[in-house]
């Protein structure tokens, strides 16, 4: 698809829904109630055209051959496989193709690859907001903060997924943290470095860090 049919079709939709917004907004003169709808309306339709554009633009980039090569090795095209991914803009659905080596063995979809969205439900940037809002909330406080400023917020289950993921990545990486916070934020002498666990802090020591599953937000306590 070219740039101008992608562009053509993401503001034709968002047109027809900003008019039909408008002319509502303007039929009757303003009141709170209708103030907090006409906020809710046009966050609707900036979503629905970000959605809109946001799988035009990923599709665009889909591997549309017979073959892929990852891993040094030549995977062939199999199936199509769906997948929804949770956006800024909302939930989406990807129609992605699925390749797998003839010689058998775990197969990749080539968009995901491209995308950095192997094995991930939500965009890398939600990702990082339920993890920073995971550090001091719980998984329903967190999910019922997002649901007040996102279209869709994430399940209490995928923010619990973000954050056992980030605790297993922070365990792997826990020797490159500790550089990482002495040679930027070195503590002063006698200051305790903590760690959010769960809307809790705890000492960060590596024996704390193996055992809770830290956050990889870092602050003094």
């Amino acid at each position: 698809m070219s740039v101008r049919q992608i562009v053509s079709g993401v503001v034709a939709q968002f047109r027809e829904e900003l008019t039909n917004l408008v002319e509502s907004s303007l039929g009757e003169p303003m009141t709170p109630e209708g103030f907090v709808e006409l906020v809710s309306g046009l966050k609707s339709t900036l979503a629905a055209t970000g959605r809109l554009a946001f799988v035009e633009l990923v599709m665009a980039q889909e591997e549309h051959g017979d073959f892929v090569e990852h891993a040094q090795r030549r995977h062939r095209f199999k199936q199509s496989s769906h997948k929804e991914w949770l956006t800024p803009f909302g939930l989406v659905r990807i129609d992605r193709r699925y390749f797998q080596p003839d010689d058998g063995g775990d197969g990749v979809a080539a968009i995901d690859l491209r995308c950095g969205m192997v094995d991930r439900y939500m965009t890398p940037d939600l990702e990082e907001a339920t993890a920073l809002a995971s550090a001091d909330l719980s998984p329903s406080a967190t999910r019922e903060l997002f649901g007040k400023v996102l279209v869709r917020a994430p399940s209490e289950k995928a923010i619990r997924w973000v954050v056992a993921d980030m605790g297993r990545w922070a365990e792997d990486a826990w020797d490159d943290v500790e550089h990482r916070v002495a040679e930027e934020a070195p503590l002063p002498e006698g200051d305790t470095l903590v760690v959010s666990v769960a809307a809790r802090g705890i000492r960060a020591t590596r024996s704390s860090a193996k055992r809770s599953h830290p956050r990889v937000v870092l602050r003094r306590a």
